[in-house]
């Protein structure tokens, strides 16, 4: 678990392994980095730190199982969207989704997140663009470009 998150969060910060390397002042090799994230390897405790500190987070968010599963079937990118773009924004959308579901559970107002696109059988781009046209009626998006989806 720990391998998954740590790649999680380092590319939702847009961080590469180099970049990571750098951040924690080289304490450890790429290497071992590449080592942790696929479970290869376990990180001393002061090297734990020192990566979560990098990354923004607590080290026990590191360890810590999710609170949730982010499933990606398929979404719409601008053809300027690299891989490592779109790599940086499904770490982001978890973690942010990750962090919501957690607050709200701790406030008392957790409630199960179904989400209707599962009821659109999609087996071609047409169908794909239906489902987005349906979804956005049914959420009151309109047609317009979304500014800030992670607002919405």
């Amino acid at each position: 678990m720990l391998g998954k998150r740590l790649r999680r969060f380092r590319l939702a910060r847009g961080m590469s392994l180099d970049d990571l390397h750098a951040a924690i002042g080289g304490l450890v090799s790429k290497q071992a980095l590449s080592k942790y994230e696929r479970g290869l390897m376990q990180p001393l405790a002061r090297t734990l730190n020192r990566i979560a500190a990098a990354l923004g987070v607590k080290s026990v968010q590191l360890w810590g199982e999710p609170v949730c599963q982010v499933e990606w079937i398929a979404f719409r990118k601008r053809a300027s969207l690299s891989k490592k773009g779109q790599a940086q924004l499904e770490g982001l959308v978890a973690e942010l989704l990750e962090n919501r579901l957690s607050l709200q559970k701790r406030i008392g107002v957790f409630k199960s997140l179904e989400l209707p696109i599962k009821a659109f059988p999609i087996n071609n781009l047409g169908e794909a663009e239906d489902a987005a046209i349906a979804l956005r009626r049914e959420w009151g998006l309109g047609a317009e470009p979304i500014p800030n989806f992670l607002d919405v």
